[in-house]
């Protein structure tokens, strides 16, 4: 399982960065998640205009309460 998140800094000022976490995740393949993150960043971009805030970078990561297998 994997779950997306998308960094969104200020574009005034791009040492000021904030993360986002999805709220549909988690999601079963690396591929899904993937969309949901290009998904989150068309979606931000129509909310906040390129002059406030611009997604930097997303992620899809392993959920905190699930155990990785080895």
């Amino acid at each position: 399982m994997f779950e997306a998140m998308v960094i969104v800094c200020l574009m005034n000022n791009p040492n000021q960065c904030k993360a986002l976490q999805d709220t549909r995740g988690p999601y079963k393949t690396l591929e899904i998640c993937k969309e949901r993150l290009n998904e989150m960043r068309a979606d931000l971009l129509s909310v906040y205009n390129l002059t406030m805030m611009y997604p930097y970078s997303g992620h899809c990561g392993i959920p905190k309460n699930e155990k990785v297998a080895t």
